[in-house]
């Protein structure tokens, strides 16, 4: 993730989260809305203040703040639609269904028109609040629904003109009078979007249709950050301004998509890709917002890709990573795509992981890691309430969120926990800011400190210290925080930690991976974290041991082959596979599982054409 932090869209967005003066930057575009950037205020600002001011008595309580913060994790695919929207008129009038009609019927699918028979997100949504965030957010969301449409029908005319002119229009007439108010983040994206589409609806390409897609999901999700983190003082009271949250934006398609995971043929199914691609053959609800939102993308892109006849790229060209492979930057690990489908998988996991977290554990893994901890305390018959586990660097808390609702006892710390509105009403001065969620707010309550808090937290008698667990997830991959933290933990006495994250990729360090090598085994069998495309990241399980030992215990990364010897090389377009040798990798592509991961991952190539000892092909790992 700190590849992308260099060239991440959300950097203004964060820079202003933490205080820093957006009135100098350029917004891009409409040359005439830049003098609101300079200093003094407008006859709109100060008709705007005028406006909030009379309006004062009308927002929004601290508990309906919260109450919306609290539905950021509720996932019920099947009544999505925002409370104040409503579904108008079928998208392209592919069915004569003039109004949405709620079917009482149909208890288990009531994102279906009882009308027509259709999915929510064929229907075009008309607000009944007023305010430029509603209008924006419901000409996004109908756009977005209309190059789906499009996508999923192999339509060759996706666009009503009528509405997308309108469409524009409305866009236009929004950015003229706000763009100077809202974000610049935003106020680029949007310009961006305005003079895209044109272009973008004139072509009958399925390709100009994910560009639309992926265009307004940007504009969505930085209205959403800009809107989630200024709850404190309403925008546009008259309105009810919450956005919806990504479950809602995202979440229509799943009651027409969810079945979309059968393109995979079940004897392709192997343990591993199931794992890796949250594929479930009873297809059960997903029950926390991020892993069923990765549920979702994957379906959308199984779905959309494979109506794309090649990707207009040579292989060679993108494959070609002679500038980067012997990079000692993290570069080197990127995942090399065709354009457009290394955009997709950008667009997909990076806001999302900005908002939530950056490892993906569905509910099955998270009660693996709680059964784990509690296996640290003495009195067994104590269960997870006789173990308090400490995620460290938990960023936003949604680990940690997730571990207590499994009945764990967690405490959270990181260096620069994201504040709650209510934590930043109290603040006096300027809180340092996190570089990777900004001003996201917490879903847990998350203690600001260092390894040295590690210290006051665990108490002086060793044998209590092993009724204390250790969780990192995700440690940056240039710093030495992970490290200090687990060699703290055993010289305070603790026992287990459990590390989510990759070996030799864009987590942790390899300081940490030889202490791990001398002064740990693993426990269990590691288990692999669903991807998105572009990380391999796995759930371990550590016991810690004060004793150095003179030969490694434990393989970091074995063949995913014969799982017997480490691995030496690694897969470039599907980094979560690696091989000890050209005799394994020659045998596992010809098996039904790697059939399996290849197709998953939406890639059209023949892997007769990569060679072991091609360096563009295979990225060589370290004893």
């Amino acid at each position: 993730h700190t590849v992308a932090m260099a060239d991440d869209p959300w950097a203004d967005v964060f820079a202003k989260a933490a205080g820093a003066s957006s009135r100098t930057e350029d917004v891009g575009g409409f040359p005439e809305n830049k003098k609101h950037l300079r200093g003094g205020d407008s006859h709109r600002e100060r008709a705007s203040k005028k406006k909030r001011k009379a309006n004062r008595g009308s927002r929004q309580s601290s508990s309906e703040r919260q109450n919306h913060l609290d539905t950021r994790c509720i996932f019920d695919p099947y009544s999505i639609l925002p409370g104040t929207l409503y579904d108008g008129n079928v998208a392209l009038n592919s069915v004569g269904c003039r109004a949405w009609k709620q079917d009482s019927r149909r208890t288990t699918e009531a994102a279906v028109c009882g009308a027509c028979g259709k999915a929510s997100f064929r229907h075009r949504a008309v607000p009944i609040a007023a305010g430029w965030t509603w209008s924006l957010y419901w000409t996004l969301r109908n756009l977005r629904c209309m190059a789906v449409i499009g996508i999923l029908d192999s339509a060759k005319v996706w666009v009503d003109e009528n509405l997308v002119t309108s469409d524009l229009m409305l866009l236009e007439q929004l950015y003229a009078k706000q763009a100077g108010s809202v974000w610049p983040s935003l106020a680029s994206s949007w310009n961006e979007l305005i003079n895209n589409l044109p272009r973008l609806i004139k072509s009958a390409r399925i390709i100009a249709m994910l560009d639309l897609i992926m265009y307004c999901d940007e504009c969505y999700y930085k209205l959403y950050y800009s809107n989630l983190t200024n709850l404190n003082t309403s925008v546009e009271t008259e309105t009810g301004p919450f956005v919806p949250h990504p479950i809602a934006y995202f979440g229509e398609v799943y009651a027409e998509l969810r079945h979309y995971q059968l393109l995979v043929p079940r004897k392709l199914w192997a343990a591993t890709v199931k794992a890796r691609y949250n594929l479930n053959s009873d297809d059960p609800k997903p029950t926390d917002a991020l892993t069923a939102l990765h549920k979702i993308r994957f379906l959308e892109t199984l779905a959309y890709f494979r109506k794309v006849q090649g990707y207009g790229q040579d292989k060679d060209e993108w494959l070609n990573l002679r500038t980067i492979r012997n990079s000692v930057d993290l570069a080197v690990h990127e995942t090399p795509a065709p354009e457009i489908l290394k955009r997709w998988r950008d667009s997909c996991r990076d806001y999302i992981c900005h908002l939530y977290g950056y490892a993906t554990i569905p509910p099955r893994t998270i009660d693996q890691i709680i059964e784990f901890a509690a296996s640290s305390c003495s009195k067994q018959s104590d269960g997870p309430s006789g173990v308090t586990m400490i995620d460290f660097g938990s960023g936003t808390g949604y680990l940690t969120l997730l571990l207590r609702k499994r009945g764990a006892k967690v405490r959270s710390i990181d260096v620069a926990p994201p504040l709650s509105p209510k934590q930043k009403s109290k603040m006096t001065g300027r809180q340092k800011k996190n570089e990777y969620h900004g001003e996201t707010p917490p879903y847990s309550l998350v203690e600001t400190g260092t390894v040295e808090t590690l210290r006051q937290i665990m108490p002086r008698s060793s044998s209590l210290c092993k009724t204390f667990a250790l969780v990192i997830a995700y440690p940056p991959p240039d710093s030495e925080m992970a490290f200090h933290a687990v060699k703290t933990f055993l010289e305070l006495g603790g026992t287990h930690f459990i590390y989510i994250g990759e070996f030799q990729g864009l987590t942790g360090t390899s300081r940490l991976e030889r202490y791990l090598t001398r002064h740990a085994r693993k426990a269990s069998p590691s288990i692999a974290c669903p991807t998105w495309g572009t990380d391999c990241s796995s759930v371990t399980f550590w016991v810690l041991t004060k004793e150095p030992q003179t030969t490694a215990q434990s393989c970091l990364l074995p063949c995913d082959n014969c799982s017997l010897k480490p691995a030496t090389k690694r897969l470039r377009i599907l980094r979560h596979l690696c091989y000890c040798s050209v005799k394994c990798w020659d045998a596992h592509k010809q098996s039904d599982e790697f059939a399996g991961h290849l197709q998953c991952s939406s890639l059209q190539i023949d892997m007769d054409t990569f060679w072991f000892d091609n360096d563009d092909h295979f990225l060589k790992l370290s004893r």
